[in-house]
């Protein structure tokens, strides 16, 4: 693609405008001491606005943007498939808000595998640092993506550069500044998302070759509404709770809310967050129903003999294609623009998240338990830089990411949801923990995945309208409860002697203590 000026200016406008916020942000951050909460949870010390902003600015992600439009276009989607992902994980960070802050932010937990590690010991904590680690790192692969590809349209930089340059600007600020300077730029591209989207839809809307989305608000393939199928009724409401709970326990969602300045504004966080994706996800949706409104004879899109995007494959960059073709240049190059802002705002918080986990349930609990503070701020820095360059070479490389990440979706859903909920409400132990890590693993990649051409070795009934997550998940928290009790039963009444406590629960004197190097801090609940 040739080299585009106008659109090369902008980007390069956009760039330096969140390296200044970065850097600013970064020097503000230096008048703290630097040390591993500082950097994590920013001192616990961030005000309700500008968390808020972040955590939005966080969901609100490159891959949810066009997601959302290329649902909306997509003939076998539209709005009722494209609704549970874009509303249901939009919920997800309510019901965090409702019901899992509030022990979260209280006792003063930095990452979200803290209270497990702490609860079900050093292996299990690792298992699930090792979950949250790689499903972030295919996340920031799949990000990457999406804004490589974006730039590439707005200004012609081939997509290797794009990556590569993204990635440089995230780390720079990541970095030195970490949840500080995050939450800054945070601010800048969560503007530039919503301001964006709504210049950008009018001139859209009115376009000659785009018909009202009034007119095709019909369902079947040929309407955005999307089809329904009593064939598929389970597989909906499956959708439906993995987005609702596989939501819950992200690490990128802590990472804010517990660098909250109390545990009023954490809850508050959330809920506002919450409602605020769900508000901002229907703008680009209205852009995808636009899309499917949109006469591209009349475009003749790719000189294809009025072939769509859909036939030739390209539904997945429908948005970008949307504000190239239907928008005036100047908005064109803002609405693009918009997405590249939506990208880097979930780049860089994904970049921290994986670094944190590695920095503080891997590497300090297992690797160095006696690292100094300033040793695991290291860590954490060198981490940003590795797994920046782990994320470049995944999105070059591999043409699945997104199915991949649709998979890791299932993963926080099958696997660590029924963990973190049992840590925080009832009384797991590793030998519970670690068999339902297995029971839901198999029960979930038995199922396959068409999107990484995976397929099924275990014989479910009903195919397409089995809920296979929601089994995998129920199975793997019955066997965490059950296992767990019968542990705890046997150790306790001595029919195991406390020696063959391999696991090092300690069930027989009542529960396993904490090892972990400063792993739980209380703080004032009513703050």
């Amino acid at each position: 693609m040739a080299l585009q000026v106008p659109g090369l200016i902008a980007v390069i406008v956009l760039y330096i405008l969140i390296l200044v916020v970065g850097i600013w942000a970064t020097w503000k951050a230096k008048n703290q001491e630097s040390t591993t909460e500082s950097i994590l949870v920013g001192g616990r010390n961030m005000g309700i606005f500008l968390s808020f902003m972040s955590l939005t600015a966080s969901w609100i992600g490159g891959p949810t943007v066009n997601g959302a439009a290329e649902g909306m276009y997509d003939p076998y989607q539209g709005l009722l498939w494209v609704a549970p992902a874009m509303f249901g994980f939009s919920l997800s960070l309510v019901l965090n808000g409702m019901f899992f802050v509030n022990t979260m932010r209280g006792k003063g937990y930095v990452t979200l595998v803290d209270p497990m590690q702490a609860k079900l010991g050093l292996v299990v904590g690792v298992i699930l640092s090792t979950v949250q680690v790689v499903c972030d790192l295919f996340y920031e692969a799949a990000t990457l993506v999406v804004l490589g590809g974006t730039l590439e349209i707005i200004s012609g930089i081939p997509n290797v550069w794009a990556v590569v340059l993204s990635s440089a600007v995230c780390v720079v600020y990541t970095m030195f500044g970490g949840l500080y300077s995050i939450a800054y730029t945070d601010v800048l591209q969560i503007l530039f998302v919503v301001l964006g989207l709504v210049i950008a839809i009018p001139f859209m809307l009115t376009n000659e070759v785009v018909s009202s989305i009034s007119e095709t608000a019909y369902t079947g393939p040929d309407g955005w509404l999307g089809t329904w199928d009593n064939n598929y009724t389970g597989s909906y409401i499956d959708l439906w709770l993995m987005t609702l709970l596989g939501g819950i326990p992200i690490q990128d969602v802590y990472q804010k809310v517990l660098g909250s300045k109390s545990l009023k504004n954490a809850r508050l966080t959330c809920i506002l967050a919450g409602y605020a994706s769900c508000a901002i996800s229907t703008l680009p949706m209205i852009i995808g129903a636009g899309a499917k409104s949109t006469n591209w004879t009349v475009i003749d899109y790719k000189n294809a003999n009025g072939s769509s995007p859909f036939d030739l494959g390209d539904q997945a960059i429908i948005l970008p294609l949307m504000l190239s073709y239907t928008v005036p240049v100047v908005v064109s190059i803002i609405g693009l623009g918009v997405i590249a802002a939506a990208s880097m705002s979930s780049l860089d918080a994904a970049l921290l998240s994986t670094s944190s986990v590695f920095a503080r349930n891997i590497y300090q609990a297992v690797i160095r338990p006696k690292a100094s503070d300033k040793e695991i701020v290291w860590i954490i820095r060198i981490s940003v830089v590795v797994v920046s360059a782990l994320s470049i070479m995944i999105a070059l490389s591999v043409n699945t990411v997104l199915g991949l990440v649709y998979l890791c979706g299932d993963f926080y859903y099958c696997l660590v949801f029924p963990q973190f909920t049992s840590v925080l409400f009832l009384d797991p132990n590793a030998y519970g923990s670690i068999p339902a890590l297995i029971i839901g693993f198999l029960l979930r990649i038995g199922a396959g995945e068409r999107f990484i051409n995976f397929e099924p070795f275990i014989p479910f009934p009903s195919e397409g309208n089995y809920p296979y997550r929601t089994v995998a998940m129920v199975a793997s928290f019955f066997i965490l409860t059950v296992f767990s009790y019968i542990a705890k039963f046997l150790f306790e009444k001595r029919y195991i002697p406390e020696k063959y406590d391999f696991l090092n629960s300690n069930l027989a004197n009542g529960g396993r203590t904490n090892k972990l190097k400063v792993i739980e801090v209380k703080l004032d609940s009513k703050n």
